[in-house]
């Protein structure tokens, strides 16, 4: 049971990483901001 709540869990946040990554590319699309 723990397994697969820690699983659900660090999949949230690995999701959350990617739409907050993408996020904030849209509102600093400058490549200056990103080598």
């Amino acid at each position: 049971m723990l397994l697969i709540a820690n699983a659900l869990i660090g999949e949230c946040i690995f999701l959350f990483g990617i739409k907050f990554q993408m996020f904030g590319m849209i509102l600093k699309p400058d490549p200056e901001d990103f080598p």
